[in-house]
């Protein structure tokens, strides 16, 4: 997580599940964002076979599963996930501040009132709404 920005920083919970970020600050620095969810733009077919007999819904829609059904290991650990051919984070769309929310971190138990969670409101793919306790998003980059 101390790597340039840009990096894939890959570490394994509970003694079983990946969970991949992307660091986000000056190398040094301990700073880097969790992927917690994705929406498939394609490949949902190939998405199920990684992830077993689930719903849609919960194909990626926790850290784990993320990265269950995208195949990341530590073989991807400190890519450039700029300009990696195995592991990339790529722009698809700029999303207007009124459609982020931001929320309380979840699945952790220190530092819970930080409100460190991004998302897309109304996005099906994000974590239960159990865990969206919304306020719309009040600084941006």
């Amino acid at each position: 997580m101390f790597w340039e920005p840009g990096h894939c920083y890959i570490y394994q919970i509970y003694g079983m599940h990946r969970c991949v970020n992307l660091v986000t600050e000056k190398a040094g620095t301990g700073a880097a964002i969790l992927i917690r969810a994705l929406e498939p733009l394609y490949g949902v077919e190939i998405i199920k076979e990684s992830r077993g007999a689930v719903p849609v819904r919960n194909l990626l829609n926790g850290p784990g599963k993320v990265c269950q059904a995208m195949g990341i290991d530590q073989s991807m650990l400190g890519a450039n996930m700029l300009t990696s051919e195995v592991i990339r984070i790529a722009p698809y769309k700029k999303i207007p501040n009124q459609e982020i929310a931001q929320s309380r971190r979840i699945g952790i138990r220190r530092a819970t009132e930080l409100e460190w969670r991004f998302y897309l409101l109304n996005n099906k793919w994000v974590s239960p709404a159990k865990f969206n306790h919304y306020q719309p998003l009040s600084k941006c980059c």
